[in-house]
């Protein structure tokens, strides 16, 4: 006899879905379940969902998997005791932990709060100690790897705050990652995610440039790519040029990669330093996310033909 084959949509905050989202699809797949698709939504959007997931649905997917539908970030930690926070910005974390319904107002004292999320060293500062007043522990824990690296559980995890807390923590982490790093004390962990992060983003920027001059003066790219062949910097432009020359699914998006640029120049001034090539890089994304090219794979803000005036723009930092 054949099974009835239902038919459920997940949705995931945005950077848990190839995780939690996945694990979830194979959990319903095996239960001959026809899984349409796993959504990740950015904080404030949920809106754009809404009429695909109402709350008598959300209970009935919740009923059929034995979970439970919390309302509000407040709801979850009150009833969890570690509560992982992974959200795309500074503004999406303040949400989750301020307010009323925020994870700060949690009654229950002790719980551990995981933040994955890519944010300022400034913003981790404030919320760990804003947190400690609640009598709640706060690790740092952001991480390194896209799509497919979640969803094989090889994420690379950095982990900062309490040597205790950490410890708690560890193995849940370890569930998702293929290394663990303890780095120090919070915000040390955002400092290095930051750091790794600029070097990633600033390397497309720069082919980006160096394909611009290739073409403002007629030479062909073949070119280019035949010298790099035979020297050093082969295996990093080989890392991208596949996915500059032929457009393939989002591995980070051009409007993320403007965020993370942006918030290491912010870092930087926050020391009184100059931010030199972090705001440059931050401006080249945030335009070619201007220019269509907002959810896109990053790689690809070299197809974006630029007017003078944005280059001076660019160029200004404006």
């Amino acid at each position: 006899k054949i099974k009835a084959v239902k038919s459920v949509l997940i949705l995931s905050n945005y950077g848990w879905g190839p995780v939690a989202g996945n694990k979830l699809k194979a959990f319903f797949e095996q239960a001959w379940y026809r899984v349409i698709d796993v959504v990740e939504f950015r904080a404030g959007e949920i809106e754009r969902y809404r009429e695909k997931i109402t709350r008598s649905k959300a209970e009935k997917l919740a009923e059929e998997i034995g979970a439970s539908i919390a309302d509000t970030p407040r709801s979850v930690a009150e009833e969890a005791s570690t509560d992982v926070v992974m959200v795309s910005d500074d503004n999406a974390l303040n949400n989750v932990v301020y307010g009323d319904g925020g994870i700060g107002s949690c009654r229950e004292g002790g719980a551990l709060v995981l933040n994955a999320s890519t944010v300022t060293p400034m913003t981790s500062s404030r919320i760990y100690k804003y947190l400690a007043t609640r009598g709640l522990s706060y690790l740092e824990a952001p991480i390194l790897g896209s799509t497919s690296e979640a969803r094989e559980c090889r994420l690379i995890s950095m982990i900062t705050g309490d040597p205790e807390q950490y410890l708690r923590a560890k193995s849940d982490v370890e569930e998702y990652s293929s290394a663990v790093h303890y780095v120090g004390e919070v915000p040390s962990a955002s400092v290095v995610k930051l750091a790794v992060n600029n070097v990633l983003l600033s390397i497309p920027a720069l082919l980006a440039e160096s394909l611009a001059l290739l073409e403002a003066w007629g030479v062909d790219p073949a070119r280019f790519k035949e010298v790099v062949e035979s020297f050093w910097i082969k295996p990093i432009v080989d890392k991208y040029w596949g996915r500059i020359v032929e457009e393939k699914p989002t591995r980070f998006k051009v409007q993320l990669a403007g965020k993370d640029c942006g918030y290491v120049a912010s870092a930087l001034r926050e020391k009184g330093l100059p931010a030199f090539l972090s705001s440059t890089a931050s401006s080249m994304y945030y335009s070619a996310a201007s220019n269509s090219y907002l959810d896109k794979d990053y790689p690809l803000i070299e197809r974006v033909k630029r007017t003078k005036q944005e280059a001076v723009a660019i160029a200004t930092g404006l």
